[in-house]
């Protein structure tokens, strides 16, 4: 895939993401708990990169590790998981109701230069993070391109 068309994909995948959030956001503005059942939220998140080195950093609180999964397949980093309503009660009332509960995903995409074998997460504090090593380019190789006649 050409540089070009990546930078596009991204972009694009970029925008996609905004949009989510957007409708996410005013959505909530209207949550209601029979509104939100089987909904999918999606965790603000966090992603730096470094010169040899991805950190993702998602905020769950609330989540238990058990109930978090972490898979990489093409490049896309998948985060899934569950966060539990801990008082359900049918005399309840809101009031307020920001926190969101339920099943959440982020998919982030990551360079080719990422390495799927070299990833450790961590959560602590209601944030999950996530190292992934990056693979050094070889230094100084040199390729030449055959032009073909079509």
């Amino acid at each position: 895939m050409s540089e070009a068309k990546k930078d596009l994909w991204k972009d694009a995948h970029f925008v996609q993401e905004e949009m989510d959030q957007l409708f996410h956001q005013f959505r909530n503005l209207w949550a209601s708990p029979l509104l939100s059942v089987n909904r999918i939220w999606r965790p603000p998140t966090d992603v730096l990169e470094f010169e040899d080195e991805i950190v993702v950093r998602t905020e769950i609180a609330g989540v238990q590790k058990e109930k978090i999964s972490i898979t990489v397949k093409d490049n896309v980093l998948m985060l899934r998981g569950t966060r539990q309503k801990e008082l359900e009660r049918a005399d309840c009332t809101y009031r307020n109701m920001e926190l969101t509960y339920g099943r959440f995903e982020r998919n982030i995409l990551m360079p080719d230069s990422a390495d799927p074998n070299q990833i450790v997460a961590t959560y602590k504090d209601g944030f999950l993070e996530i190292t992934i090593k990056k693979t050094p380019a070889p230094p100084g190789v040199a390729r030449e391109i055959e032009i073909s006649n079509d």
